[in-house]
């Protein structure tokens, strides 16, 4: 946890948190110091999506958004038959460098 901690402040990632995430993380930390780890699932999903919002980088949500865009675009594709006449645009959906493109135009423009 502290790791997270740390590239949360490195990345700057640390000041986007609100004053109720930033306290139960740290609260957190000194439990998990304390008593050698956390077991408590409910305390565990709210650390997960801190931890989550701390590692989060430019190119990581490009990736996610893109990742979404390209499933939401074979779904479509699956349901009006595209991929039977051009069945190479299935293969170019799954391509890291075709999901980073659309993850780069669905965020930052058309």
């Amino acid at each position: 946890m502290v790791k997270f901690h740390l590239r949360g402040i490195r990345n700057g990632n640390w000041r986007s948190l609100n004053l109720l995430e930033k306290g139960l993380y740290a609260c957190a930390l000194r439990l998990a110091r304390r008593r050698g780890g956390i077991v408590n699932a409910k305390l565990l999903v709210s650390l997960k999506s801190i931890i989550w919002k701390l590692l989060a980088t430019v190119k990581r949500r490009i990736l996610q958004v893109g990742e979404a865009k390209a499933r939401r675009l074979s779904q479509t594709y699956e349901r009006e038959g595209v991929f039977r006449w051009a069945p190479e645009a299935e293969a170019w959906l799954r391509e890291p460098k075709a999901i980073l493109y659309l993850g780069v135009t669905e965020l930052f423009g058309r």
